[in-house]
């Protein structure tokens, strides 16, 4: 049963949180980044991959308020519910099974505190160094729908490390729906300067017009970086396949795997295990040492995963999830 149906199910129909008329032009997002960005991009681009900086690190308490206030409210999660099930071409209340090719287009939103308690985990794993953080860090969030998690992460990661670590986010999404309502997301951040398309801007601007500092909440809960060390964030539309290349520079990868097709459960790791399709694809594409983080089911060992941790952490959708922590074996 997907994330999707099983919210309906816990909540009531789908008809019972009506959608706004036109509350979803499609590719209006694209419309308005072309008219931000001007010349900077073609008429013809699609932003099928979209970046941007982040000027100044903030604590994951601020990262949580601004995501879940303004960038993607919390109000509208029933909105992007629906934009889910578009994104699915699902009426209302329907039930999907696991093997559904449309299962690909599930869409949910992973508490990030609970995001935050397996990335740390999965750090303290770390292949390179375990006790200290490497100068840059890759990671991938697959299956990333509206950027929620990849946004977060760029915004608050490193914020409490000692290092000049750079963080480097990918969000890889397959549903045009939610890529779009991602590039609006992006939009919210830039129309409030949590974002920006040009690492060098941070250069020519003077402490005292740093976006941060005319917001007392904030003024306490932001680090600044140099330009060569910002956190960067892009999305990526298109299916994870066509994405070899960049699971070749993957750090840590995260699934919110939940309701993806199993082979079955596994008494020797005690655990559903996820189907040969992913367990190929991440195997195949990521490079040994990658640390892979992901949801309530477990990647399989015979395609050369060792399982490092698990941890039971909350999760609203489906009444609390369990997080494996697997690396890939040379």
């Amino acid at each position: 049963m997907s994330i999707i149906c099983i919210v309906a199910l816990l909540f009531g129909s789908a008809d019972a949180f009506p959608r706004p008329l036109g509350a979803f032009p499609r590719h209006s997002s694209r419309t308005r980044l072309r008219a931000s960005v001007g010349n900077d991009k073609g008429d013809d681009d699609d932003y099928s991959t979209f970046s941007c900086w982040v000027p100044t690190r903030i604590s994951r308490e601020e990262g949580e308020r601004i995501m879940d206030g303004t960038i993607l409210p919390g109000k509208e999660y029933d909105l992007r519910i629906c934009f889910g099930r578009d994104a699915q071409d699902l009426e209302s209340s329907t039930l999907v099974a696991a093997q559904d090719p449309r299962m690909k287009y599930t869409y949910g939103e992973f508490p990030l505190r609970s995001t935050d308690q397996l990335v740390d985990l999965a750090l303290s794993h770390y292949r390179h160094q375990p006790k200290k953080i490497p100068k840059s860090v890759t990671m991938i969030d697959l299956g990333s729908g509206c950027g929620r998690l990849v946004l977060y992460w760029a915004l608050t990661r490193g914020y409490d490390d000692d290092s000049d670590t750079q963080w480097n986010m990918h969000g890889i999404e397959i549903s045009d729906i939610l890529h779009d309502e991602a590039l609006r997301a992006c939009l919210s951040g830039l129309d409030h300067g949590w974002f920006q398309l040009q690492p060098q801007r941070q250069q020519q601007q003077q402490p005292a017009t740093l976006p941060y500092n005319n917001l007392p909440h904030l003024a306490s809960a932001t680090q600044q970086h140099s330009p060569q060390k910002l956190n960067q964030f892009t999305l990526h539309l298109g299916p994870a396949e066509e994405f070899a290349s960049l699971f070749q520079q993957a750090d840590i990868v995260f699934a919110y795997s939940t309701v993806w097709d199993t082979a079955g459960f596994s008494e020797q790791l005690g655990a559903i295990v996820m189907s040969r399709e992913w367990n190929e694809l991440l195997s195949q594409t990521c490079r040994p040492g990658t640390i892979v983080i992901t949801t309530d089911r477990c990647l399989d060992p015979m395609y050369g995963w060792k399982l490092l941790d698990r941890l039971d952490v909350d999760n609203r959708e489906v009444m609390g999830s369990t997080g494996y922590i697997q690396i890939l074996e040379p």
